[in-house]
């Protein structure tokens, strides 16, 4: 867990991110990783002497495999989960998702091969349908720690959603801002 603002901590891997939002005792989880990855956020909440059910919400960018990660298993203890109103029908599983096909990828990079095995290992494979969602529209104030503002950034997906926290003056792009290649490994 890294600290990256007052109240708002990254979590994931070096190709990947979600982030805990906290404050007055509550939090918010940006995304749900991928599925093997509960445990990381369990492990911050318990840093920050919070416990599961001090989660309001997941609000999730988009429902691909490494951002829906966690989820269901959240939905089914309890946890509102948020999403787009075009992702909602993706996350619950009403819907198929268009993921990459494989050899679509530049499988002769070390880089690709390095991308895939850091998803794999922590789950990617297995992205269970959520039970339930609350969708959001673009432009609504979500009553939540951080009072998340939806963004729509369509493009990545075509209910990409952002958030922007007026407060701190932070915006969670999910896949709409990509800042590293994750294939070549370089940042740019």
């Amino acid at each position: 867990m890294q600290q990256v603002g007052e109240g708002i901590y990254r979590l994931g891997t070096d190709i990947h991110n979600f982030y805990l939002l906290t404050a007055g005792g509550k939090a918010t989880v940006v995304d749900a990783g991928c599925s093997k990855e509960l445990p990381k956020l369990e492990a911050a909440l318990a840093s920050l002497e919070m416990k599961r059910d001090d989660v309001e919400a997941i609000i999730m960018t988009h429902a691909h495999a490494d951002h829906i990660g966690f989820a269901a298993e959240a939905n089914n203890a309890g946890t509102e989960v948020r999403t787009s109103e075009v992702e909602g029908p993706i996350a619950t599983g009403e819907q198929k998702v268009h993921a990459v096909k494989i050899p679509q990828l530049p499988l002769w990079k070390l880089g690709t091969w390095k991308f895939l095995i850091g998803l794999l290992k922590v789950g990617v494979m297995k992205a269970p349908s959520v039970e339930s969602v609350v969708t959001f529209t673009d432009g609504e104030v979500l009553d939540l720690p951080g009072n998340p503002k939806v963004v729509y950034t369509p493009g990545h997906t075509v209910g990409h959603a952002s958030f922007y926290l007026a407060e701190s003056k932070t915006a969670f792009t999910g896949d709409a801002l990509v800042t590293r290649d994750l294939l070549d490994n370089r940042d740019g």
